[in-house]
């Protein structure tokens, strides 16, 4: 089975797409196989794609705890990722810097299969916890 080549539609500047953003990718450290609390590495990947509004069905999808005026959708052929609370992993979510702001990762869908990542995100302090 054939995959859509979604690339060329991400990156074309005439449907929004080829915007550059900055992925800040955390793990955290180990000593003597535990984590050292507070420790981590950074690394930053320059990535492109869609970044958009989320319109009123799209916020329908997350927690109301949630939504915001300052959701965005990021659709992206590189990788995102996504930590999950009590995780025994060394990953941390990513933060995307864009425009001058800073972005947690609210939801993160991995199409990668057909070349793709979407992920719900929010301003930094826009979200109880943030």
């Amino acid at each position: 089975m054939l995959r859509p080549d979604i690339t060329q539609m991400l990156e074309d500047p005439d449907i929004g797409g080829g915007q550059p953003f900055t992925i800040v990718r955390r793990a955290r450290t180990r000593v003597k196989g535990r984590f050292d609390s507070g420790a981590t590495t950074t690394k930053r990947i320059t990535a492109t794609g869609t970044l958009q509004p989320a319109g009123f069905e799209a916020l329908q999808q997350l927690p109301e705890a949630d939504r915001s005026e300052n959701v965005m959708i990021i659709r992206t052929t590189t990788p995102l990722q996504i930590g999950k609370s009590g995780d025994a992993s060394d990953t941390l979510s990513d933060e995307i810097e864009y425009s001058g702001g800073k972005y947690k990762i609210l939801q993160l869908k991995d199409w990668g299969k057909w070349g793709m990542y979407v992920a719900y995100v929010t301003r930094v302090g826009d979200v109880i916890g943030g």
